[in-house]
């Protein structure tokens, strides 16, 4: 007894027809036209093809470039000093000049600095009967993306503190974590290395004060935020130095940044595509639907 073997396959292939001016032909080139027409509308009415602004994560990169600012105001004193010369003229009568320290640390060999600390002291500023009421502090940093976009930006770090300890202090802990913010809350690759001058721009200032710097780092596009910050205060009794010391760590955060137009263009054909396939896929199964079950005025071709 012999069984049947299959050699070769020919598929059977039936042409369902039908007249040029016929109601099948018509919902044929409109099937064509919804294909064509219907992923556009939907993806313009999506998401997608508006996606000007986009997001990713990374650990932004900071170096510290030792440009600062930082004023102590003492019960009966004030004390002051910056690596920008128009501001120390006008507080020559308070400049103290710190001793200035700072660590970088990579704690995962990554070649990404994860924190920063930067120790200040102020030698022989402080008496028994010394309080301080205020601190202000401003530190400038080059911060880099370079994970998704390609970006650099000379981003300030401030902070105003009122210390309500009563009693001396000489020793001020702060802690925190640094993060990378917008006034538009996105990135703009325009933006890039636009404020390389800002160090000139700040010396060439005429109206300075600490409130008008304050205010003009403020407006400033991007800053760098410090979240979860606080403040620890001591006083050693042996001691005639003012200490200060701010650790900042940089975690990994979500950036947004503002799509090229080519991303745009890029990101809209993908899903253009996507739902141009799957709306003909759909509408050639039902039109295949309507002829097999001679729902349209066709007839096979032979």
């Amino acid at each position: 007894m012999s069984y049947l073997s299959e050699i070769y396959t020919i598929p059977v292939v039936k042409r369902y027809v039908s007249t040029t001016l016929s109601m099948s032909n018509f919902i044929r080139i409109n099937f064509k036209l919804i294909s064509f027409f219907l992923p556009l509308i939907i993806s313009f009415s999506s998401f997608g093809f508006w996606l000007k602004v986009n997001f990713f994560k990374e650990q932004p990169k900071l170096k510290f470039t030792k440009e600062y600012m930082i004023s102590l105001d003492y019960n009966d004193k004030k004390i002051f000093w910056s690596s920008f010369q128009n501001y120390n003229e006008l507080y020559k009568n308070n400049l103290v000049i710190p001793s200035l320290n700072f660590i970088e640390m990579d704690s995962n060999f990554d070649k990404i600095m994860d924190s920063i600390q930067i120790d200040m002291t102020f030698d022989n500023v402080t008496k028994n009967n010394n309080t301080i009421g205020r601190i202000f502090f401003g530190f400038l940093f080059e911060t880099i993306l370079d994970y998704r976009i390609n970006w650099k930006f000379k981003t300030f770090v401030m902070g105003e503190y009122f210390l309500l300890k009563n009693g001396p202090i000489n020793q001020i802990n702060c802690f925190g974590d640094l993060y990378l913010e917008s006034i538009n809350e996105y990135i703009d690759m325009n933006d890039m290395n636009k404020n390389i001058n800002i160090t000139q721009n700040i010396l060439n200032t005429t109206d300075i004060s600490i409130d008008l710097f304050y205010k003009y780092i403020r407006d400033i596009k991007y800053s760098l935020e410090g979240r979860k910050f606080i403040c620890n205060t001591m006083y050693n009794i042996n001691s005639t130095s003012t200490n200060l010391s701010f650790s900042y760590k940089i975690p990994e955060q979500i950036i947004f940044y503002k799509t090229s137009i080519f991303e745009l263009i890029k990101w809209g054909l993908i899903q253009y595509i996507t739902f141009a396939i799957l709306i003909r896929s759909f509408l050639n199964q039902f039109l295949k639907f309507l002829c097999i079950n001679n729902c349209l005025d066709t007839w096979i071709d032979k």
